[in-house]
């Protein structure tokens, strides 16, 4: 890896996994037809629960991951500098760290918890990695990320012809079990939520692919894409005012259009198609105003200690992404901990994720003062490397 780094890249990274904590919550608690529309749940929705939903759903949903993948693509980038032009693509770093990412991305999928993104950006990555001296990169992550949008409002928007009684059975199925099953299942044994969880990853994980991918692709080349023409550089002030005057006429047609989603109860099919269109396609908007505000505060000596906070949750990402989800399986899947899967609402799900944000920032700040590396960055370095690498 280079050895210059780029703070930018840290606090916006710390920002971004923090916020798809958030997002994911429902995913963690509930099968996944209650995380695509609340209306689902067993526990009926009290006005909290929709007002916690319109906040995630306007402020982190799409937001987050979207600057996520973005950054995912940069580091890509970065790491595989040092890596002659005329290396094979098999004997670089990349591709090694992408290969490991992938088989830790089955065994976090597989056994701790079916959300599971690390399997879908490591085959990504793959392709994406023979596209970064691609002239154009902008302009071909654009098309790419275009693409994927259409491909997954489209994949709502097929939904349509379903048959609306039939609908509930549909998306039930779709992960393999119903809900009922599910719920008996998650709540019950530690034997009998791994079996669920991997059924359920099991049968949807490639078809997310299929669907995903396109998007996320395009979402890596446009990060780079940026990064090349000096996008992620605190000091492009004028960039960064226009890109959050953007990203907040982009954030008021999105809270806008999930206030019509509320008003109307959260309408199937609608709320998988039509009503999804405008977080899918302005998403993008508001995640680069995110960042540019982000790194104007960093310039700002009253506002600094902001990113100071986040930046070590960016340099510990992979270490965060991961023990989220054993924190959180350890809260709702049975036999881990307290098994409280399909029992707590989306409004009280908020202060489990504000507490283990507050432990998050705390541990990745203390952790660093001493290592250089997050526990699972290190691990991930030395399978990498082939070798011993210095931790301290």
């Amino acid at each position: 890896m280079s050895a210059e780094r780029y703070p930018a890249l840290d606090y916006i990274r710390g920002f971004a996994l923090l916020g798809i904590l958030i997002v994911n919550a429902p995913a963690f608690g509930w099968p996944l037809e209650v995380y695509m529309n609340p209306a689902r749940a067993t526990i009926p929705l009290s006005d909290a629960d929709r007002q916690a939903w319109w906040v995630i759903h306007t402020f982190f949903e799409s937001k987050c991951l979207t600057l996520f993948a973005m950054l995912f693509g940069v580091s890509l980038f970065l790491v595989g500098q040092k890596d002659a032009p005329t290396t094979p693509v098999t004997q670089t770093v990349r591709f090694r760290r992408l290969v490991w990412l992938a088989l830790i991305g089955v065994g976090h999928g597989a056994a701790i918890w079916v959300g599971d993104i690390l399997l879908m950006y490591a085959l990504c990555g793959l392709f994406y990695i023979l596209t970064i001296r691609t002239p154009h990169l902008l302009r071909w992550g654009i098309f790419a990320w275009a693409l994927g949008g259409l491909m997954v409002v489209g994949a709502g928007f097929i939904l349509s012809f379903v048959p609306r009684e039939q609908l509930g059975e549909a998306l039930s199925g779709s992960d393999g079990l119903s809900f009922a099953e599910t719920i008996r299942l998650m709540q019950g044994t530690f034997a009998q939520s791994l079996h669920a969880n991997f059924v359920m990853w099991a049968m949807s994980i490639f078809s997310q692919i299929a669907v995903f991918a396109p998007k996320v692709i395009g979402l890596m080349m446009i990060g780079l894409g940026l990064f090349k023409v000096g996008y992620f550089d605190p000091r492009r002030t004028l960039w960064h005012v226009v890109a959050i005057i953007l990203g907040a006429g982009a954030l008021s047609l999105i809270g806008w259009q999930n206030l019509i989603i509320l008003r109307e109860n959260f309408p199937e099919p609608e709320i998988y198609g039509s009503h999804r269109a405008a977080a899918e396609f302005l998403s993008i908007f508001v995640s680069l105003g995110y960042a540019s505000a982000l790194m104007l505060l960093s310039r700002l000596p009253v506002a600094k200690g902001v990113t100071a906070l986040l930046s070590p949750v960016g340099r510990m990402a992979f270490t965060n992404y991961l023990s989220q989800s054993l924190i959180m399986t350890a809260i709702f899947y049975g036999g881990r901990g307290l098994g409280l899967y399909g029992q707590v609402s989306l409004s009280q799900m908020v202060p489990i994720v504000a507490a283990i944000w507050l432990f998050q920032i705390l541990v990745s700040a203390l952790w660093l003062r001493v290592f250089r590396y997050g526990p699972f960055e290190w691990v991930w370095r030395c399978l990498s490397h082939g070798r011993w690498v210095a931790i301290r």
